[in-house]
């Protein structure tokens, strides 16, 4: 999810994120047109989520939280995104709080 750290979101086994063999995660975005015809556009959104490991059960009273903005461009070689997260609900063993993630493509 957008704004935390690598396997922060998960299951942790003695001090260690072990990640999960499962998970949920929600996503919202609002999509502004900052240069229509250039396929740009500019965006808040939210995440919601979590992992849970083999045998856990899933509880949707435990998911974590993220928001923040980005900027999207319909490039000729497919989506290219710049978005910075925070999240919402830091933990103490999270390893970040907020960061930038850049991405081409798109998930399907």
């Amino acid at each position: 999810m957008r704004g935390f750290g690598w396997r922060d979101v998960g299951p942790i086994k003695e001090e260690v994120h072990i990640g999960g063999n499962k998970y949920i995660q929600f996503n919202v975005e609002y999509l502004i047109p900052l240069v229509e015809k250039a396929g740009i556009w500019v965006y808040p959104f939210y995440d919601t989520g979590n992992a849970w490991a083999e045998g856990d059960p899933i509880e949707l009273s435990n998911l974590r939280e993220s928001a923040g903005f980005g900027i999207k461009w319909l490039s000729p070689l497919g989506p290219i995104r710049l978005e910075y997260g925070w999240v919402l609900d830091p933990e103490p063993t999270d390893s970040k709080n907020g960061g930038l993630l850049f991405n081409i493509g798109s998930a399907f």
